[in-house]
């Protein structure tokens, strides 16, 4: 049995939908990137030579970039509560708040 996509489907392999990018090169460029790493962690073939792509950190306070930072550089696999997040951005008595500041 073949597969059918379904309608707004694509293959893996092939470029993100223009119309998601707004025909930005350097959108297209990053979801690319982002596209072959995530292709690489959920087949298990993540290793340094795939790029990582880059994290788009919206301004919203100096703490909420400093809790992303956090988050950017920890490695794959690795967990982090939020007691240890609140820590490692410079603010020990803030887990609740590095908490949510998580991607919902």
């Amino acid at each position: 049995m073949g597969s059918v996509e379904s309608e707004g489907e694509h293959d893996n392999s092939s470029p993100p939908p223009v119309e998601l990018t707004k025909g930005d090169p350097e959108a297209v460029q990053h979801l690319k990137t982002c596209c072959s790493w995530l292709d690489a962690y959920f087949n298990c073939t993540l290793d340094e030579d795939v790029a990582k792509p880059t994290l788009v950190i919206p301004h919203e306070s100096d703490f909420f970039n400093t809790v992303w930072t956090v988050l950017a550089s920890t490695a794959v696999g690795e967990t982090l509560s939020y007691k240890d997040l609140a820590k490692l951005a410079g603010r020990p008595h803030a887990a609740r708040a590095s908490g949510e500041k998580q991607p919902k």
